[in-house]
């Protein structure tokens, strides 16, 4: 531990409490700029960890998915609706798995192992758990029911 104390001078005195370190060497001094600097990289290495974290999230929860066969098989029912207006979720169909998002960007997959999460398109809205709209332009998915997030996490 260091105890820091202002001299005159615009200099910091820093000295150790305690380790082999303070035997040695004592008291020594250092500028406000070094420690500001030090203070500014620990806080980099923070936000930088904090980014990393955020995009490890956004990543593991891509939206790969699966066309089930059987409604007992699936995570959720989706029913396709013939109006944007009525959807819970405007989908867009990607050609990679890596431009996927849990906001509508979809791509399906072959296997069930390797989806994300399996769906069952429903005949009926009233049997489908969400409503979707399949839009053509991959800026204009979203959200439009909030309440149904859940599903998709």
């Amino acid at each position: 531990m260091r105890n820091y104390r202002q001299m005159p001078c615009g200099f910091t005195e820093v000295s150790a409490i305690s380790s082999d370190f303070d035997a040695a060497h004592g008291t020594s001094f250092v500028t406000d700029q070094q420690i500001n600097s030090a203070k500014s990289i620990r806080m980099k290495r923070k936000l930088l960890l904090i980014f990393s974290l955020v995009m490890l999230t956004v990543i593991a929860s891509a939206q790969k998915i699966f066309s089930c066969q059987s409604r007992y098989d699936a995570d959720f029912k989706v029913f396709v609706v013939s109006n944007r207006y009525d959807a819970d979720l405007l989908v867009y169909k990607v050609n990679s798995q890596y431009d996927t998002d849990t906001d509508g960007r979809w791509f399906f997959v072959d296997n069930k192992y390797n989806a994300d999460k399996k769906i069952w398109f429903s005949e009926s809205r009233y049997d489908a758990d969400l409503l979707i709209f399949f839009v053509e332009n991959r800026y204009d998915i979203g959200w439009k029911n909030r309440s149904k997030m859940h599903l998709i996490f």
